[in-house]
Order: C-alpha cells, then sequence, then structure tokens
C-alpha cells in the first residue's frame, strides 16, 4: 500500500541532504519545510501506533479490551506480524491488531454511535502510510457494525472517516491516489463493477491557498448584502495570511472560535449563505458552508475557485473535531524552523517551539476528549529542558500515556535521531 510513499521520500534524498547543511549554517525558509522532513515512516510504527489509538478505542466501544489483549498474550513475535490482510480471515479487530498492549486500566471511548462518526487525522499526513492502515481497521469496524455490503464499504471509509494535511503538494496527491487505490481495490475484490471516489480529507497547505488574486469578488458573491457574512469571511482569510510554513500549525480556533458557539453546544443545524454566521452557529458550520458557497458561486474549474476551495478546505477540516491523531510529524527544533513559524508559535502555543511538541499541541486541539494521539516522536521529550511544562501537563492532569516505546536510532532512514512511540488518551 505504502510503496509510492517511499519512493518519494527516496526521490528527495539529494535534496533532503543539501537541507540538513543549510538548516545548520543558515536555518531553513518556509518552502524549504516539507522536504527537510520527509521520512518515511516504517509499517510495523504505524501498524504499533494505530493499533494502540484507533484499535483500542474501538475495543473499549465494545468491552472486549482487556479480553482481546489478554487472548494475544500467547502470540509469537511472527504471529503478530504475520497475521492475515484479508478482512475475510481477520475479520474482526482482536484478529488484526495484534499489536495490541495492555493498558494500565481500561478508559472511556470517545462518544460514537455509527462508523461514519469515527474521524482519523494525520496533520502532517506525507503519502498517507498512517491512513492506508486506518483504512483497514476501519474496514472491519464498518463491517462489524453495519449491514452494508462489503462492496459499499471502502467509499464509505473515504467519505466519512480519513483526513490528512500536508505541505507538500505532491505528498498529498500521492496519498489521495493512494487512498483510491486501496478504496478502489477493495471494492473490486467484494464484487463492484465500478468506483466511483468521493472527495477525499486530504488537503495541502501550500503558500497558494491564502493569497488568492480576485478573492474580493467571492466575497462580494457569497455575502450578498450583509455586511455581517463579508466581515467574518475577512476575518478568516486576514487571521491566515502567513499560511506558508505552518500546514496544521494554523490555529483555526484559537483565532476564530471566539466567533462563533463552542460545536458541543448545537445539535449540528446546518446554516445557509441568509443566515448570520456569527449568530447562534458553530465555526464548524460556518466554514463547511463557506466551502459549499465557493462551489456554487464559482466556476469549479478555475484556478480561482481550486485555490479557494483548498483554502476553505483547510480551515474545514481543522476546526472539525476527530477520535484519533496519528503521525510522523517534522522533527526540526528551533534552529531548523523559519523565523515566521517561530514568531507564530510563540504567539499562538503555550509550549516553547519545537516542530513535533507544537504539533502534539494541535493534536490535542483537535482530539475529543478520550481520543487518542499517536505519535512517533524524538525521544528528548522525557528528559529535555525545554518540554518540562509540556510533560508536567500530559504525564500529569491534561492527559495520559496509554503507550510509551523507546524505538531508539535506525527507526527511520535518511534520520539521525533516537524515536520513541506514544499514544496520549487526550484529557
Amino acid at each position: 500500500d505504502d510503496v509510492l510513499g517511499w519512493v518519494y521520500e527516496y526521490y528527495n534524498v539529494k535534496l533532503l541532504d543539501d537541507l540538513r547543511r543549510k538548516g545548520d549554517r543558515e536555518g531553513l525558509d518556509p518552502e524549504d519545510v516539507p522536504p527537510a522532513n520527509q521520512f518515511y515512516t516504517p509499517h510495523w510504527v504505524v501498524r504499533m501506533l494505530t493499533d494502540n489509538s484507533l484499535g483500542k478505542l474501538y475495543l473499549e466501544h465494545t468491552g472486549e479490551l482487556q479480553e482481546v489483549v489478554e487472548s494475544q498474550e500467547a502470540f509469537s513475535p511472527e504471529e503478530r506480524k504475520n497475521r492475515p490482510l484479508s478482512p475475510d480471515e481477520s475479520p474482526d479487530i482482536a484478529d488484526f491488531c495484534t499489536y495490541l498492549v495492555p493498558s494500565e486500566e481500561e478508559g472511556e471511548p470517545t462518544d460514537f454511535e455509527h462508523p461514519e462518526e469515527l474521524r482519523v487525522i494525520d496533520p502532517a499526513c506525507g503519502s498517507g502510510h498512517f491512513l492506508l492502515y486506518a483504512f483497514d481497521v476501519l474496514e472491519r469496524i464498518w463491517r462489524a457494525e453495519t449491514d452494508l455490503s462489503d462492496e459499499e464499504i471502502p467509499r464509505k471509509i473515504l467519505r466519512h472517516n480519513l483526513y490528512g494535511v500536508d505541505l507538500d503538494m505532491r505528498a498529498c496527491q500521492l496519498a489521495a491516489f493512494s487512498l483510491y487505490l486501496k478504496g478502489r481495490t477493495r471494492a473490486q475484490v467484494e464484487g463492484a463493477d465500478g468506483f466511483d471516489m468521493p472527495e477525499v480529507g486530504i488537503v495541502c497547505a501550500d503558500a497558494k491557498v491564502a493569497d488568492v488574486d480576485g478573492v474580493d469578488a467571492v466575497f462580494d458573491e457569497v455575502a450578498g448584502d450583509d455586511p455581517k457574512v463579508e466581515d467574518a469571511l475577512r476575518r478568516i482569510l486576514d487571521a491566515f495570511e502567513e499560511v506558508h510554513g505552518l500546514g496544521s500549525l494554523l490555529d483555526v480556533r484559537g483565532t476564530l472560535g471566539d466567533l462563533f458557539e463552542d460545536d458541543s453546544d448545537t445539535e449540528g443545524v446546518q446554516i445557509t449563505l441568509d443566515d448570520d454566521p456569527t449568530a447562534d452557529h458553530t465555526l464548524g458550520q460556518v466554514l463547511h458552508s463557506l466551502r459549499e458557497a465557493v462551489e456554487e458561486h464559482r466556476d469549479s474549474d478555475s484556478f480561482l475557485a481550486q485555490d479557494l476551495r483548498s483554502f476553505v478546505r483547510l480551515l474545514d477540516i481543522l476546526a472539525q473535531d476527530y477520535d484519533v491523531a496519528l503521525m510522523n510529524p517534522p522533527y526540526g527544533s528551533r534552529n531548523r524552523m523559519p523565523d515566521s513559524v517561530k514568531e507564530y508559535i510563540d504567539e499562538h502555543y503555550r509550549y516553547p517551539a519545537e516542530f513535533y511538541v507544537s504539533f502534539f499541541e494541535v493534536c490535542d486541539g483537535l482530539v475529543n476528549t478520550d481520543g487518542r494521539i499517536g505519535m512517533l516522536v524524538p525521544r528528548t521529550f522525557m528528559f529535555k529542558a525545554r518540554a518540562e511544562k509540556f510533560r508536567s501537563d500530559f504525564i500529569g492532569g491534561e492527559g495520559s500515556f496509554d503507550f510509551l516505546a523507546e524505538f531508539g536510532l535506525g527507526i527511520l532512514d535518511n534520520a539521525t535521531v533516537r524515536t520513541a512511540g506514544t499514544v496520549v488518551r487526550s484529557g
């Protein structure tokens, strides 16, 4: 599934070496951030983190977690590694997620009643390794929880469950294409005659999305005669003029959330363009309506419409709530972080500017209470002085580690960093 991502990393090896030297000498520019942080995540790491986040969350939902963990204790390393891949041979999460480790105590899952409510995001998705494996886990959840035919499920997963953001346009295209191949292949194996690809939740947060010529005309069309609507739209765009180099670090909720109700206070009633977006509606609803308005009011094939659609899609995704966040974040510290990004993080985030710590904070804001955050990170967070407040918060009252394992060196090709696998239960 993930061979395209592996090939793409090695396509950029020479550029990565040059950027390392540049980062050590003079620091990186915003456009250097995507290629400087492309490291292929080994499949066993993807499995370990996904099994112990998404897999565990579902087993807590069904009440089977402890029983399943105990049943897997007798598995040999080879049995855990080489479990059957086909849903027909490993139809249950208990059969498929064989890298589960015991929790000190079983917790509460997030609140969901139907598989389409489960949302998984990778805020620095690259070519989509975590999302591709999450697809396999979700396919088994859909089979267990619904009466849909097996051939219908792949499209439902792509439509409802998987989201990703990245700065690299090529990586996003590879992620979307890989998910298309995955969905189409699974649907055809189950007997589908064709495959109607839905819009997938993959969006590129590159430099162009907030720098759109002609946006005034679009805002006029969308707002009509209502100055409050136009003001809200302008605030959305003005808040993110410095999108370049930030990606998922854009603080959508922190910047715009005070304009709208908290999503938990409403029952998800969709607004229309005739409504005042600052009154009795949620941020997520307003952004979703703006996205629909762009589709309705612009030629969908024009460059202007495509740029606006990408920008609004980015805001829409970063305003949603998720049950699981999975990622292998950028690792560059302050000396490899562009100045504009450092300044933004210092202004909008609680912890000192360090890519992986900042992305952890992003995930904690995106994930629901009792959701899971699975990340491969440098082990330095466990003892670095700059990370002391971060440690005290997430080992203390704001969350708890469900899984923590030091993996050491050699996990990421072309990277000289000692890594640790973490799964945190969000508080």
